[in-house]
């Protein structure tokens, strides 16, 4: 089962879902810095049990390369090992983004999924991006030509929290461009609003919240919406996701 690798790339395209702001505002308006960490519990529901299934982590910091700065963003996800019976999966990311638009520059991910490997490597340039993918024995390089405002996940997550989410109205939907695998996707998300979550702790904390139908998945079911919570503050944190899948459902949470 691949629930894990899923749930990460879910992830991602939650996190990313505001792009439509005017990139100028990137230049401006940081949510987060160079020494950020953010880490998730990821959690599973058979019946009426829910149990932590695995972790994930992001982590920012500011290189140089050729006298210019830019942000380092990386993730890691990994099963916990009472897990591994059912399915043993790690994963990095790590991505080189501009320090005044977050464009990404460089991107690279690598994925074992029990005896699988699955490497990414992207290269962004004006027009278009180089794409070298080795998945075990199969390789794919090539070229995608493309001159409009894209971002791999990673980026695409520290972008999305430098948008101004009071300019939305409720039922607004979103279509956003994403580099995912080796093909461009657009992924339509709907904003919900604002609603009150009951977070850990039962601390509630003022939240937008926002749904999207997750189709062409085998994992995650396409009869209800996934959706996505993120505080409604200067920081717009994920704190949680909702998601139904073929048997049971997940919630990932940010932890305190």
């Amino acid at each position: 089962m691949k629930l894990k690798k899923q749930l990460f790339n879910l992830i991602l395209i939650f996190s990313s879902l505001l792009l439509h702001s005017q990139q100028s505002n990137c230049e401006k308006i940081f949510p987060f810095d160079s020494n950020e960490v953010l880490i998730f519990d990821i959690q599973y529901n058979f019946g009426l049990m829910w149990t932590n299934v695995g972790t994930l982590q992001f982590t920012s910091e500011t290189i140089v390369q050729n006298q210019t700065r830019y942000y380092n963003f990386k993730s890691e996800s990994n099963t916990n090992e009472s897990w591994k019976w059912l399915y043993e999966i790690s994963s990095t990311y790590d991505v080189m983004s501009s320090q005044t638009t977050l464009k990404p520059v460089k991107y690279f991910q690598s994925t074992k999924y029990w005896n699988h490997q699955y490497n990414y490597q992207y290269i962004f340039e004006n027009d278009s991006i180089h794409l070298l993918i080795i998945k075990d024995k199969e390789v794919i390089n090539k070229s995608i030509k493309n001159d409009s405002l894209l971002f791999d996940g990673l980026s695409a997550i520290y972008y999305a929290r430098t948008i101004d989410f009071n300019s939305l109205t409720k039922g607004d939907s979103i279509e956003i461009d994403i580099l995912h695998g080796d093909q461009l996707m657009k992924q339509k998300i709907i904003f919900e609003g604002i609603d009150n979550l009951t977070h850990v702790n039962n601390e509630i904390i003022s939240c937008f919240k926002f749904s999207s139908l997750i189709m062409n998945n085998l994992i995650i079911s396409d009869k209800k919406p996934a959706q996505v919570w993120v505080t409604a503050d200067d920081r717009r944190l994920p704190l949680k996701i909702s998601i139904e899948i073929i048997v049971g459902s997940v919630n990932i949470y940010l932890r305190e």
